[in-house]
């Protein structure tokens, strides 16, 4: 069975050929991340192992750099050593699957106050709100 310590040096061994690859392919972390449509840092992050992005990330590597699913399989490959060697979740949720959440419920979110103008007859009013949680995922919209 491999051991945590073989998993993270298999993932430092993953950014290393990303570095490579990415290196070959005539782009800085800087050019190369909007074209995955992720930050400079992400990429930095990955490189060294630091950061364990999902298969998405990968894929989008791939199409990039022409590599024909070379960092997908190696990252599939990744999942499944990770998963023998007892690790939670499914392949496409990366490493996020590995972290615990915060906790759902509205007391941990944190609040905003909102607050309506007051008429001559009334005071102002103001109430509580709970704002979404970190990862809670944000609608993007697409500009014409």
């Amino acid at each position: 069975m491999q051991g945590a310590i073989g998993l993270d040096d298999r993932w430092q061994q993953l950014g290393r050929q990303l570095a490579r690859l990415r290196t070959l392919a005539g782009y800085t972390q800087h050019s190369l991340a909007p074209l995955l449509h992720y930050g400079r840092s992400t990429v930095a992050n990955v490189e060294v192992g630091r950061q364990r992005p999902p298969r998405r990330f990968w894929e989008r590597c791939d199409e990039v750099l022409g590599t024909g699913g070379q960092l997908t399989a190696a990252f599939d490959q990744l999942q499944v050593l990770r998963r023998a060697a007892g690790g939670t979740g499914s392949a496409s949720q990366g490493f996020l699957a590995d972290r615990q959440p915060a906790r759902s419920s509205p007391s941990s979110w944190r609040r905003t106050r909102r607050c309506t103008a007051g008429s001559s007859s009334k005071p102002p009013r103001c109430s509580r709100r709970a704002a979404r949680p970190w990862y809670a995922p944000r609608q993007v919209v697409a500009s014409a």
